[in-house]
């Protein structure tokens, strides 16, 4: 019996830690990472049309009909132009993160960043998305652990002291968009998509996106020890107001 017991103890502990360091990437969808995406540029011009040989005998032109008077009643009345807006993050926006260990999960975010919302036509299908986040302003659950993500073994502040995300495109669907552009950040460019919802209300815009990455691919490698590891699936969230 004095054998059996600690053993039941022990798989007590086991049982109990994996109940509490799940991984938090496991409830959220994960971004499409990819190499950058072409940012647009101006249309291309269409190719030149190939030359054509001219009939020998032209024939014979007809006489020109004049056109028709178009009446005021008949003329189609122009559509109203489509009036573009620019918006700005507010003070209530937010964008933080979640990252977990063999033993546990930790939480934090960045305090300073801006972005801008360009939709041409005064709709999110027309969006055009910036966002600058200032890396120093990192924040965690924990001091040490702060001092730590923004060392040498992590996000290296010091040397890339801010990440920038540029949307490409924005595609509907279903209730929401997917977004599509480069996400630079450690030193790396990467292309990324990712589902957002979205709601214009009074030249307001609020929006919610919450996603997983594997900050490996962003070159961001430290595994922890070896008895707690530090897993490479990170959740990233946006809280966006912009006005």
């Amino acid at each position: 019996m004095q054998r059996v017991l600690p053993w039941i103890g022990l798989c007590a502990l086991i049982i109990a830690v994996s109940a509490s360091c799940d991984n938090p990437a496991d409830d959220v969808p994960t971004a499409t990472v990819t190499e950058a995406q072409p940012v647009s540029g101006p249309a291309v011009a269409p190719e030149s049309a190939p030359a054509v040989t001219p009939d020998p005998e032209p024939a014979a032109e007809e006489p020109a009909t004049e056109p028709e008077p178009v009446t005021p009643e008949s003329a189609p009345e122009p559509e109203p132009a489509a009036e573009p807006m620019n918006l700005s993050f507010t003070d209530n926006s937010m964008i933080t993160f979640k990252g977990s260990k063999v033993t546990g999960t930790h939480s934090g975010g960045f305090v300073d960043f801006t972005g801008a919302i360009a939709m041409a036509d005064g709709t999110f299908d027309t969006a055009q998305i910036t966002i600058d986040i200032d890396m120093t302003s990192l924040f965690s659950d924990n001091s040490v652990l702060t001092d730590t993500l923004k060392g040498e073994r992590f996000f290296e502040v010091g040397k890339f002291a801010t990440s920038t995300f540029v949307s490409t495109t924005v595609e509907k669907t279903g209730e929401g968009y997917t977004i599509t552009g480069n996400l630079e950040m450690h030193g790396v460019t990467k292309g990324i998509a990712f589902p957002v919802t979205v709601s214009v209300n009074d030249g307001v815009l609020t929006s919610t996106a919450e996603f997983s990455i594997d900050r490996f691919q962003w070159d961001i490698k430290d595994e922890g020890m070896q008895d707690d590891l530090i897993r490479k699936e990170v959740v990233i969230r946006f809280d966006i107001e912009a006005a």
